[in-house]
């Protein structure tokens, strides 16, 4: 398996999880995977073709700055670089995936928030609408985005709604409130946990997403993998899930690429963190997991 990173994705100056942790986990991974740096020359227009002119300019220039950090960081030359390596990869993902009929995966987090004309909640540019786009556009694919990030993706959400995009389904389920939106039948099917939920509840419903992926079409799955859900959601149920989505979509060989999504040092070690997302690499790789102790 293939995996998408290089030091770019962490060029920002500003010190968050969400700009740091690619760097945690390919230290950990890349003796077992293929890392690859993706190439970064064409995205900036792969990215303007899901995003408002006026905010990626801001993004790229940090003017106003009221666009170029309403994602939450302070603006330098490093976070648009980070950004653009990062959505790369996802991009990079999407053809590694399709081409050789692999999962594949891109070490990017901070997408799902960020909507049409703004950023939100430590994300700037959504990586998961521009690689479900490019599937579409030039491999005319049909994409499922599974976000099982703690939020709800509700910048997903604005960008499918605004670009018509139907061919998408958006399967999302959150165990917070952030950032939630009104599903659309024939596109999103969605389903809000609240924040009491049990291990097995969760993965009970984890499952039911998994089944309201069709199966009869050709298809990539985008995978959101969050590991915020913790600890609302133990560590030992995050492990589980990876292995059933990983399981559930290899075995119904349906193409899959994955993005890490939330997982932050508020509550965790960044060994933690990163460690939590290494479990998305080795469900993909079909590595088997250590045992996670919470």
């Amino acid at each position: 398996m293939r995996v998408f990173y290089s030091p770019d994705y962490v060029a920002a100056k500003h010190e968050f999880d969400t700009t740091r942790k690619a760097a945690w986990v390919a230290d950990r991974i890349r003796d077992d995977v293929a890392i690859t740096a993706p190439d970064i020359d064409y995205v900036e227009a792969l990215i303007r073709r899901v995003h408002a002119p006026d905010y990626i300019d801001a993004l790229a220039t940090g003017q106003p700055k009221v666009l170029a950090q309403s994602q939450g960081f302070d603006w330098d030359a490093g976070l648009w670089k980070g950004i653009k390596a990062s959505t790369a990869g996802m991009v990079a993902a999407v053809d590694e995936t399709l081409t050789h009929d692999r999962p594949s995966g891109s070490l990017s987090s901070g997408m799902h928030h960020a909507g049409y004309d703004y950023g939100n909640g430590f994300c700037s540019v959504n990586g998961l609408v521009v690689a479900a786009k490019h599937a579409l556009d030039y491999y005319g694919t049909k994409v499922t985005i599974l976000d099982l990030d703690a939020h709800a993706g509700g910048g997903t959400d604005n960008l499918l709604r605004r670009h018509e995009m139907t061919n998408v389904q958006h399967l999302d389920l959150t165990v917070s409130p952030f950032d939630t939106y009104r599903g659309v039948r024939h596109r999103t099917d969605r389903n809000f946990v609240m924040d009491e939920v049990d291990d097995w509840t969760y993965l009970v419903l984890v499952e039911h997403l998994l089944e309201q992926i069709p199966l009869w079409d050709d298809r990539l799955v985008i995978y959101n993998a969050g590991m915020d859900p913790y600890p609302t959601v133990s560590r030992e149920a995050l492990a589980k899930r990876e292995v059933m989505v990983a399981e559930y979509l290899r075995r119904n060989r349906i193409n899959v690429m994955f993005g890490l999504a939330g997982g932050y040092t508020w509550n965790q070690t960044p060994d933690e963190v990163a460690d939590m997302h290494v479990l998305t690499v080795n469900a993909f790789a079909n590595i088997p997991a250590p045992s996670i102790v919470s």
